[in-house]
């Protein structure tokens, strides 16, 4: 349903909140969990080539959450503030790499010439505490 109005916030703007309903695809309340989303645009204007612009308005029909999104039709994506979000958050390196030697930038490869004998494959184990040790 549309309607006409100015382009204003409503309810809960935290990113979080914004940001989880979105990765949903606006099914699924960030507060409740329950997926009874209703959307509701109100249009502040339109321009002379026919681009409307305004707010989208999200409400949960079981707990009552409301959020909103800035839309514009002459940009991508329209609901423009979602623009650089990513649709799974940002994952922890699953790996501990803390065991294993500090790496450093060596443009003309002397350093790298100088510890090939001493690092050779096999000269570097993995310990029973899981980092990487030199063997003796």
């Amino acid at each position: 349903m549309a309607s006409w109005g100015e382009q204003e916030r409503h309810g809960d703007q935290s990113e979080s909140a914004r940001k989880a309903l979105w990765r949903s695809g606006f099914k699924t309340c960030p507060k409740c969990s329950e997926q009874r989303i209703s959307r509701k645009e109100i249009g502040a204007g339109c321009r002379q080539n026919g681009d409307g612009y305004g707010t989208e308005v999200f409400t949960c029909g079981a707990c009552g959450f409301v959020t909103s999104f800035y839309y514009d039709e002459a940009s991508v994506p329209s609901l423009y503030e979602t623009s650089g979000w990513d649709r799974q958050p940002k994952k922890e390196p699953s790996h501990d790499y803390s065991g294993l030697p500090k790496v450093s930038i060596d443009p003309d490869g002397s350093q790298y010439r100088k510890h090939v004998a001493e690092d050779k494959p096999g000269t570097w184990v993995k310990g029973p505490d899981g980092k990487w040790v030199k063997k003796a």
